[in-house]
């Protein structure tokens, strides 16, 4: 009689799954044993890899921002006799309008900012100031001293206390020989700034010159590469995720240059000190939110306290919320008339989720994103509840 053959075709497949089973389960288990190990490395390798691609993604994200207005520039270019059925040229003609515009506006945003401060800033002697920050440095420590000495006297004083104590007295000890590293990794910081900045702007200009080209190539090639079920699903995903970021960031934007803009005029009307400054501020704090009325109220009572202006932060006031609520009902409104509705408690859950995760850029995101896990979810209920045949 024929021995039985227990290795056939079935059992080696049963055989390969087994050990790959078992060989998973080891890798997962090394991985918990380890993950902090890991997840410092896996932190690592995204920052190295951010450190790399941060123009290429700045880039793609101003180009996103930016279609909506370069394609109406060439609309409007190509209705010129010289440029007609010049398609490139004028798109090219268009980007040179956009980024001169862009830079109009920061050019302007800026000389506003240091017009604003010069005259605070003059009234520092800067020739004194290191002397200034020593003199600091020397009451603080002595304050701390007195402290200690205090609490000692009274027998209030505990380790735990002096200890956090001794660590912030020696930790301010010696603060000016740092001013020099501070400075140089300022100035590095800058230049990784500008570097980035530069390359965004590479980056940018590619792709918003060829838009069409780019978009139709990957197209082909991800529904070549994952199949047309795939690539149609992962297609309306990207629609939705686009309906839900492209008209509120965009509409944000413009409502925040805006209220940039009225915040500033109003405040410097009545006379409150540093008023393009807070406009700006107020602009800034307007892209997330329920965070720019606080900022523009917050300023505002500062500074007008600061200086004991009653009456004009009273005038400043009653103006903010004037303005808050034309903002609120009208213009706010039209400027995001194809957002999506999303519900308040939704926004301040997504604003706190936002800030754990990704700080002030998670908050910048957390309302698109926010709606687009909301529409996600109404598409299941909807095909979870229709009603089988």
């Amino acid at each position: 009689m024929e021995k039985e053959n227990w290795l056939d075709k079935k059992s080696r497949k049963r055989l390969l799954f087994v050990f790959a089973a078992v060989a998973g389960s080891g890798v997962i288990v090394m991985l918990l044993w380890h993950f902090r190990m890991v997840l410092d490395g896996v932190f690592s390798v995204f920052g190295w890899v951010w450190n790399v691609m941060a123009g290429f993604v700045a880039g793609l994200v101003i180009a996103y921002l930016f279609v909506p207005l370069l394609d109406w520039q060439q609309k409007m270019l190509m209705k010129i006799p010289i440029l007609k059925n010049k398609e490139q040229t004028a798109r090219g003609v268009g980007i040179a309008g956009t980024y001169l515009l862009i830079f109009l506006v920061i050019f302007g945003v800026l000389t506003l900012i240091v017009v604003a401060v010069t005259k605070q800033v003059q009234t520092i002697d800067f020739e004194n100031l290191p002397r200034l920050i020593q003199d600091l440095e020397k009451q603080v420590v002595g304050l701390i001293n007195e402290l200690i000495a205090t609490l000692e006297k009274y027998g209030i004083m505990t380790n735990e206390m002096k200890e956090w104590l001794s660590s912030t007295r020696s930790n301010l000890t010696g603060s000016l020989s740092s001013v020099g590293d501070g400075v140089f990794s300022f100035a590095n910081d800058l230049k990784n700034f500008f570097s980035n900045a530069l390359f965004a702007v590479i980056f940018s200009i590619y792709f918003l010159y060829d838009t069409q080209g780019l978009l139709s190539y990957w197209s082909k090639a991800f529904e070549a590469l994952l199949g047309k079920r795939v690539h149609g699903a992962i297609a309306v995903l990207l629609s939705d995720a686009d309906s839900c970021f492209s008209g509120y960031i965009r509409g944000q934007l413009a409502d925040a240059g805006f209220m940039a803009v009225s915040v500033s005029i109003l405040l410097s009307i009545v006379g409150v000190p540093y008023a393009v400054v807070i406009g700006i501020f107020s602009g800034i704090g307007n892209l997330i939110p329920y965070v720019g009325p606080i900022v523009a109220y917050g300023l505002t009572i500062g500074v007008c306290a600061a200086s004991g202006s009653w009456k004009i932060m009273l005038m400043a006031l009653v103006l903010l919320v004037i303005l808050q609520t034309v903002d609120g009902n009208v213009v706010n409104p039209r400027l995001l008339s194809q957002s999506i509705d999303v519900h308040p408690v939704l926004v301040i859950v997504g604003l706190l989720f936002g800030s754990a995760l990704g700080g002030l850029a998670g908050m910048l995101l957390a309302v698109p994103v926010a709606a687009f896990l909301k529409i996600q979810f109404e598409k299941l209920v909807a095909l979870r509840t229709v009603p089988k045949e």
